[in-house]
Order: structure tokens, then sequence, then C-alpha cells
């Protein structure tokens, strides 16, 4: 190889810049050497056909060495299925699909007597063409014979959408680690929607004196479960298709030769399946009881729980007064990259603020937009404190503190873990914005599955964010700030005479990017409200050659240099306002927010300082 190199004059690194032309030209330049052989220089002859297969043979071989190179460490990998199957050596499950959730306010009419009842799992609705499922068995106490607000039951539970359906039934092998790779595509090949945090498997011993089902529970790994333990691990591999994984008597319980195992999933239909508020109104639920599910709803059910047959779901009704959460795709390669560092560092435990913090955002981007986890001592010593220097004598009695207290908290008042969250819901108008809580049933879907893995000495309290409006606003001197400034401030945009850009597509650029900036839906709890990258986006655009705030103050016109926001909390607008001209970084409980996005590009005007001039001389 050595006087290979150096009778070519090639460097050991040069093999890279080669390709099919540069290798034909080095074949045919070597050859032209010597005399023994000169078709070489002719096309179409025969030995430069050959030459011409085999210097495109090798650039085909040269470029799946450059794509199995890259594609084969975790740093350098672009394609799913590769980096699937590498995070799969971390023991890291990549999060699938995952579907609409509704929140719902249930009623029982003066038809149902008192008493604890049970709606069984699986039961749906149809609405729309959508079906919502309830995805267990959910318990409510009605203590009045009247029409009653069953609210344990509606602050407790959630629909999810899409449909339960049965896969085939699997005759167990009996090997360690078995797994079934869940097979489902439509009618075009394609493999369906599954929504991935609904997978239920059941499992019936027919090694046992009494064969009967038995439900198993989903682990984040099977590594973390003891020999007897009735789990199964999901995994979502690099073809699209969900394996289930039992134990091998070590880590899980293994399947004996000849079980029997059930699985159910939702069946989702994605974005097609959200729905708007006020949609379930007046529906009436459906009992889901194929064949094989209710002879394992009969192993399964507790005999002490009392279960609503159809006739009694008819005294039920329900409402939702917000619409379903989006429907999120599954995760992305940038995604699966940074949630298995996340996950790998952690080992399936919540130990530090940012462990609770990847794994809630992980488990339910569905749900939420943002989210900040933050010790004791953060809580106390930055948000209570901030209640503090408003002049509120008793912060724990605060409305939205008070009541994610008495909710979610437990008597201790140390050593909580205090989660700050964000729905990924887009408001519109200031009012509702305001109001965005994350409601009390995704409080405690997210708070009881972090018991599952928290420190046992840790206790979750769900708080809810100080939102802060933001407005343009220019203050005039020493004068006291009102939130009634923002109403007399405008944007100028100075436009180049030269530019050939319609002026009103530029105003429009100008407040999609503001408005974009201030989204409810994006990851701005605690955020840096950075006016030098926002101003340098604005000044980007073709044909903007100056951007001032202007303030129209009586008959005086007062202007500052780019772009000023007036900020204040609309719950205590004149003990927490302040003017924002330089970049600002927000704390961790604390949320922006755009007033009246909608119309903010009445707020924006486009001038051409020569046409100006030519209307102030007529």
């Amino acid at each position: 190889m050595a006087n290979l190199n150096n009778d070519s004059n090639l460097n050991t690194d040069n093999y890279a810049a080669f390709d099919a032309l540069s290798l034909k030209s080095l074949i045919i330049k070597r050859l032209n050497s010597n005399t023994v052989f000169t078709d070489q220089n002719f096309e179409g002859s025969n030995i430069s056909a050959v030459i011409d297969i085999i210097a495109y043979a090798y650039n085909v071989l040269l470029f799946y060495l450059n794509q199995t190179a890259a594609e084969s460490t975790f740093s350098t990998a672009t394609v799913y299925e590769n980096i699937n199957k590498i995070v799969k050596l971390l023991g890291y499950n990549p999060v699938g699909f995952q579907t609409s959730i509704l929140p719902f306010k249930a009623y029982a009419n003066n038809q149902l007597a008192a008493g604890t009842y049970t709606v069984p799992r699986y039961t749906y609705f149809t609405i729309n063409g959508s079906v919502y499922s309830f995805n267990n068995d959910l318990t409510f106490t009605k203590s009045t014979s009247g029409t009653e607000y069953l609210s344990v039951f509606s602050d407790q539970n959630l629909l999810y959408q899409g449909s339960y359906t049965e896969y085939p039934t699997y005759v167990a092998i009996g090997e360690p680690l078995e797994s079934i790779v869940m097979v489902i595509v439509d009618n075009n090949n394609n493999n369906i929607i599954i929504d991935h945090f609904n997978i239920d498997v059941y499992v019936k011993d027919n090694t046992a004196q009494t064969p009967k089902w038995a439900k198993w529970e989903s682990t984040q790994s099977l590594f973390l479960e003891r020999s007897n333990a009735q789990a199964y691990e999901i995994r979502l591999n690099e073809d699209g298709r969900y394996e289930v994984k039992f134990g091998n008597n070590v880590n899980g319980k293994q399947l004996n030769t000849g079980d029997e195992v059930a699985i159910y999933y939702i069946n989702s239909s994605g974005t097609p399946g959200q729905v708007g508020p006020n949609t379930i109104n007046g529906n009436t639920p459906f009992i889901y009881n194929p064949v094989r599910f209710s002879q394992i709803k009969n192993d399964t059910t507790p005999a002490n729980l009392r279960l609503l047959e159809q006739r009694d779901l008819n005294q039920l009704s329900f409402e939702n007064p917000d619409p379903s959460t989006k429907f999120i795709t599954a995760e992305s390669v940038t995604n699966i990259k940074a949630n298995a560092t996340n996950t790998f560092k952690s080992q399936y435990r919540l130990v530090t603020t940012e462990d609770f913090q990847n794994y809630i955002l992980k488990n339910y981007s569905n749900i939420l937009a943002s989210v900040k986890v933050v010790n004791n001592w953060d809580y106390l010593s930055q948000h209570i404190k901030y209640f503090y220097d408003l002049g509120v004598s008793k912060p724990s009695l605060e409305s939205r503190v008070l009541f994610n207290q008495v909710k979610f908290a437990d008597s201790c008042n140390f050593n909580n873990i205090y989660v700050y969250s964000v729905p990924k819901l887009e408001k519109i108008t200031s009012i509702s914005t305001r109001a965005n809580y994350i409601n009390t049933a995704q409080k405690n879907l997210i708070i009881n599955n972090v018991n599952r893995t928290k420190l046992a000495t840790a206790e979750i309290v769900f708080n809810d964010p100080v939102y802060v409006q933001f407005d343009l606003g220019l203050r005039l001197g020493n004068e006291e700030l009102t939130p009634q400034i923002a109403d007399s401030c405008y944007l100028e945009i100075t436009r180049n005479i030269t530019s050939k850009r319609n002026p009103e597509t530029i105003r429009k650029q100008v407040a999609s990017i503001i408005t974009n900036y201030f989204a409810t839906t994006k990851d701005n709890l605690g955020k840096l409200i950075s006016l030098t990258d926002l101003s340098n986006e604005i000044n980007a655009i073709e044909g903007i050659i100056d951007v001032k705030t202007i303030r129209i103050n009586g008959t005086t016109t007062n202007t500052t240099p780019g772009i000023n926001f007036l900020a204040f909390n609309p719950v205590y607008p004149y003990a927490d306002i302040r003017i924002i001209s330089q970049d600002t970084q927000l704390p961790f409980f604390k949320f922006p927010y755009l007033n009246n996005p909608t119309n903010f590009i009445d707020k924006i005007q486009v001038i051409t300082p020569s046409l100006q001039l030519l209307e102030r001389e007529f």
C-alpha cells in the first residue's frame, strides 16, 4: 500500500476525495504511463467500458462506506432507523405517537341511586366520527339521590382519542426474554397509529390448575424488575412497530410454554381526531365488550367492584369545556439523542430537578408546552419571596398557590419538588391566556406516573406559573408606570426607499416574528427576553433600515430606538410592572405572553422617509 501511494502520489486521506470520474482519470493515467494499452483513451472501446464499470462500482461502494461510517455512531447518525438501533444499546426506548387527550366533567342524574360505581375500562364515546376511550376501570361515588357533579371522578381521569383494538392471541414459546412484534398495517401497508402509552397486555397462565387471565404491568426497563414481576417492556423499533418483551425469571417473569397473550392498544386517528370544546356534550358512552375481552374482564375485575351496565351509563352525562390536546408525532432523531442521554444519566430514577424536568417533558409533550422543576429552596427564595416583595403578607393564601397546596400537596412543607407547567393550548386573548392552567386531571395523571420512579422522600407539588403580559411601552421621565401606557404606543418601521417589497408585507412579517416569539405553545417558562435576537431578526427583513418605539402623549410624540416592551403581571398590574428595554431574564415561574396577538399588527406602522417628506410639503 505504501508503494501504491508513492507511485500514484496519493496522500493517505485522498480516498475521501475520490468519485467515479476521478478514479477513471487515475486508471487512464496509470495505463498511459506505459505503452502496453492504448484503447483506454477512446470512449466506446472495450477497455474503456471496463474502466467505467470499475469506476462507478467503486463510487457506489464509497458512498455506502461513508454512509455506514457516519450512521454507526451516536453523535453522527441522522437516519431514524440507525439512531433507533444505536440507543437500544443504551436501554433507551423511543417514544412513539401520543394521541389527543380530553379532560371532561361528569354528572350523574337522579335516576342513578347513591352508591359507588365503576365505569368499565375501554368504555368509549363517538364524537363527530372520532372515538375517545377511558383507559382503565374508573370508580366514583355518588353521595346524593339528586343530580350530582362527580368532581373527584372528573379531576382524576381523562379520555384518550382512539378506539381500543384487540391484537390476535399469541401463544408463548416459553423462551427467555420472549418478544412479540406487533405487525399492524392499513390498506396501504403503512403502520397504523398506536398511542405509545396505552398498550395493555394480559397473560393467561395455562400451566396453572385453573388458568385465568392476569393484567401485567408496563415497565420502563425489565432490568429494574424482580424475578417474579408480571411486567413487560414495550419498544418502538426501527421499523415503526412495537415490540412487547417479557422477562427471563431474573429480570421479570418469563412466559411459560403455551401461555396465551392478549394485547389491547389504542388505534388513534392522529390529528383529525382532535376536537374542540363542548363536542362531547350530550354524548352517551358505550361499553367495550368483545368476546375475548369479556372473559379477561371477568378474570381481572375485583369482586367488590360494581361495574356499570349500559343502562346505567345512560344516567351519566359528560361535557368538555376545554378542547383536546394536540396529537404528537413520534420522537425525531434530535429528540431521541437528547432524551436517550438524559435517561441514561438518570438510570430511570428521578433524583435531581433536571431528571424530573426531562422525564415530564419526554412523557407528556402532548399536554405540556413548557416545564420548570425546582426544589424547596428555590421555591421559597424566589417564588414566595416574589409575593412578599409585592406586598402580599400571606403568599400561601394567594389563590393559585393555595389551590395547588390544597389539591396536590401533603401537610409536609419541606422536601417538596415543585413543578411549574404551561399547557400546550394556544390562547388568543389576554384574558384566556392568564387563566391558562393545566387542569386537575392532567396534573394528577403526571403526579401518579412520576410517583413510581421518584425518590421516596420527595413530594411532587404542581404550581401554576405567573403569567406576564407584554406590550409595547415607553416611559417618560420618572412617571409612574401603568398598563394604559401601552395604548398610546406603536412600532415604527422605516422602509428603504429603494426596496421593492410591499410595506404591508413587511408589516405582516414583523407582526409574525413578534407574535411567534411570544407564542403560548413554546417552551417560554423562565425565558430570556432577548431584544437583541428579536431586533436582529426584524432588521434582517429585506427593506427595513430602522426600528423605533413611538409613544403619543397628547400632542407630543416621543421616540426611542429599537423595541421597548411594557411587562406586567395582570393580577398585580401596579405592583409588578416594568419597562423592558434590554435583554432580561425572567425567573423560572414567569411565563411571557403578548397582549392581543391577533390585532398586534395594528400597532405596527411602516413608513418610507421620502414619501413622508413629500406629504409634509403639500
